[in-house]
């Protein structure tokens, strides 16, 4: 309801611009609605991309935590040399790494894509 009502307003606003002061005036206006429009969407999207990032960070510090647990149960006594272990040691390292790398590739930190784009070369070399 609330929306309907804002975009009667918008439009009765328009018409009684257009109507007093005429045509340039009224293109003004759809301009600057449209470009707070804009910049609205903009900073939505930023915020839901740093929203990603900060998930895919807490999702990666738990698979680290995981790697750590199982290392350590892996080098008990009771089960060193275990090949499922070492298998699922494998298995988590390669989720980590996988992890890193997206984020890695969706973070803004300017040090993540320095780490990157100098990976990027040593695959290349």
């Amino acid at each position: 309801m609330n929306k309907i009502l804002l975009a009667v307003s918008v439009i009765v606003n328009s018409v009684l611009v257009m109507a007093v002061t005429g045509i340039i005036p009224f293109l003004l206006f759809v301009s600057v609605v449209l470009n707070v429009g804009c910049i609205w969407y903009i900073l939505k999207s930023i915020y839901a991309r740093k929203k990603m990032v900060t998930d895919v960070d807490t999702l990666l510090e738990t698979v680290f935590e995981l790697e750590t647990h199982i290392k350590s149960i892996y080098e008990m006594e009771m089960f060193y040399g275990d090949e499922t272990l070492n298998a699922l040691i494998q298995h988590t390292k390669e989720v980590v790494d996988e992890i890193e790398f997206y984020r890695q590739k969706y973070s803004f930190d300017e040090e993540s894509r320095i780490v990157e784009e100098t990976n990027e070369k040593e695959e290349k070399e």
